[in-house]
This record gives C-alpha cells, structure tokens and sequence, in this order.
C-alpha cells in the first residue's frame, strides 16, 4: 500500500484499499478533530452488520464494485458513484453481494466521538425481525404491525 501523502494532495482512495479474507477492511485516510475520511473494503460476500452512531452522520460513496446498502426492512442496491448518508442513530450496514471487490469511502466526525450501538438492544431487535423498528427516541424496538392497530 502506498504512504498516504501530506494533506492538502489530491488522491485516489482505492489505491490505498487492503483486503482481508477473514473480515471486510477498515482504513483510515485522514483524520483530525473535526473529520474522519475512512476507506471500507469488502470482498464477495463480507459485510459490516446493521449498526447506529449515536451523534454522528456519515456518508458512504462508493468508489468501486456493487452490493447493498442495508438499513431496518430494506436493502438498496449500489454501485461505484453513488453515496448514502446516514444520519445519527439511523441503522444502516453494507454488503458486498456481487463476484467483484467493493471500496467504499466513508466520511465522519473521528472515531473516538463516536457511540457505535452494535450489540444493543437496538441490533437484538433488528436481528431479530424486519418487521421491528427503532422508536422515534431510538431506546427501544416495537412490532410496526401492533403500532398500525392502535
């Protein structure tokens, strides 16, 4: 992988993009105290679960391959060029379902601000069933079917 060059520089992010056959990649490509610029790899078949930052937007553009964006009871396809911004406490996640490599950029506040709230009651319930969503306040999971009864 090359060295990262010194900030301002332009360069191509899928340059600096590691694989791991045992879990998707993370790389950082710049950081500071106001902004994380992170690289997402993944090969065929990996992906990053449903997961929340609580407090923190983030964006995904992906640089190159396909797969899927996931959020609560839908999947989005995607492909080199387009973007996803999540908005704090949204659940999203990403596969990679295609036969090819997917880099994908990421964009945030830095890491060490950041809540992430996998493994919480939150995922417990995603896991559990795409017919639960998250509560407006985000603290609880309910049936969506009991909440159009009432």
């Amino acid at each position: 992988m090359p060295k990262l060059p010194d900030h301002p520089d332009v360069l191509r992010p899928e340059t600096f993009a590691t694989f791991n056959p045992e879990k998707m990649g993370k790389g950082t490509l710049f950081e500071s105290e106001r902004i994380l610029v992170g690289l997402n790899t993944f090969l065929p078949g990996q992906e990053h679960a449903l997961h929340a930052h609580e407090g923190i937007d983030k964006v995904y553009h992906v640089i190159e391959g396909r797969g899927r964006f996931l959020l609560v009871g839908r999947e989005l396809a995607m492909q080199a060029g387009e973007m996803l911004i999540a908005p704090s406490g949204v659940p999203h996640g990403i596969r990679n379902d295609g036969s090819e490599r997917l880099v994908v950029a990421t964009g945030s506040r830095p890491k060490r601000l950041a809540t992430h709230r996998a493994g919480t009651s939150f995922q417990r319930c995603a896991d559990a069933s795409r017919r639960r969503v998250l509560d407006r306040q985000g603290s609880r999971c309910r049936q969506s079917i009991e909440q159009r009864h009432r």
